[in-house]
Parts: C-alpha cells; sequence; structure tokens
C-alpha cells in the first residue's frame, strides 16, 4: 500500500485528519476563498466530518502523493464553496480577503465594481493558481503582493529571506506556466 493512496489514508486517517489538516482546511476558506469565519467554521465541519470522509470511504481518490492528496481536498473545499455561494446567493468574495496579512488586516482591493463574470474568472484563476503552487509559494506570492519584503515576508513564515526568494522565483516561474497552459 503506498503512503497516500486512498487506502493509506483510511488506515491513517487519525493522523491525517488532526487538528492541522482542520485547521488547514478552515484557512483555505478564509484565506484563499474569502469566506468569512462563521461560514468557513460550517463548511470545514461540513468538508471533514462528511465530504472529506465519504469521498475516500468510497475511494474517490485516485492518487498516490502528498501533493496529490492536497490537489484533492483542495477540489473539494473548492466545490463545497461553491456550493455555499449557490446555495445562499452569495457573490464571491475571495479577491479582497485572499491578499490579507491575517484576518483583521484586509487588504481592501475595489473589484466589485468588475462585472460577476469577470469576477468568477479571475476566481477560477486564482484557484487555478492555489492549487498548482505549494503552501509556501502560495504564501510567499500573496505577501510579496501586498507589498512585503523578503526580509518581512521570512519573519512571518519563519524561514530565511533567501528560502523566501527561491520559494518567489520559483512560484512565480509555476505561476507563468500554470497561466500558459
Amino acid at each position: 500500500m503506498n503512503k497516500w493512496s486512498n487506502e493509506w489514508v483510511l488506515d491513517n486517517a487519525d493522523k491525517v485528519f488532526d487538528e492541522k489538516f482542520i485547521k488547514k482546511v478552515y484557512n483555505i476558506f478564509t484565506r484563499e476563498h474569502g469566506v468569512n469565519h462563521q461560514d468557513a467554521e460550517n463548511l470545514t465541519n461540513e468538508v471533514v466530518g462528511e465530504k472529506v470522509y465519504l469521498a475516500f470511504k468510497n475511494h474517490k481518490f485516485k492518487g498516490n502523493s502528498k501533493k496529490e492528496f492536497w490537489g484533492y481536498i483542495r477540489s473539494i473545499i473548492r466545490n463545497a464553496k461553491n456550493d455555499h455561494f449557490n446555495k445562499h446567493n452569495l457573490l464571491p468574495e475571495p479577491i479582497e480577503k485572499i491578499f490579507s496579512q491575517n484576518q483583521d488586516q484586509v487588504l481592501h482591493v475595489n473589484l466589485f465594481k468588475e462585472s460577476v463574470e469577470q469576477l468568477a474568472i479571475l476566481n477560477e484563476t486564482i484557484d487555478l493558481l492555489a492549487e498548482n503552487l505549494t503552501d509556501d509559494q502560495w504564501e510567499v506570492l500573496r505577501y510579496t503582493a501586498i507589498g512585503l519584503d523578503s526580509k518581512e515576508i521570512s519573519q512571518i513564515i519563519e524561514k530565511s529571506p533567501a528560502a523566501v526568494r527561491k520559494l518567489r522565483q520559483r512560484g512565480r516561474e509555476k505561476a507563468k506556466n500554470t497561466m500558459r497552459n
């Protein structure tokens, strides 16, 4: 049995779906998808409690790596968010939230003058980038977008400034390649 296969994940569910996993799912909802805290709590409980468990129980995950695992989890999260927005007739809001340093300091970007269709395309593009970048690359590019330099970012993510520069370089390159395809 391969590590990160569907069977391995089920056999190690108590280790895989731990408190750290739940916090990461919650952060994906709030930071990357702009879901408010109350909805993020509800969606996290729904995703972790029902959708993820059922997906693995029904052997829908076909990957064999941690990267494929998180790609699959992100697709479940994205679908849950979209279902939530559709169910409650909400506009997608990730653009305002996605560049925030933390949940208390949101960089307000006035993008709601754009049409809902343009926002949807932009959100899909951001989702695509988030899926293809590592979490560290995504975080470094997000902090770079709000104007932080390598030293400031290194203090936040607890990596060296050189590591931040390398993550930024690789993240930008991967983002360019993703957008070309």
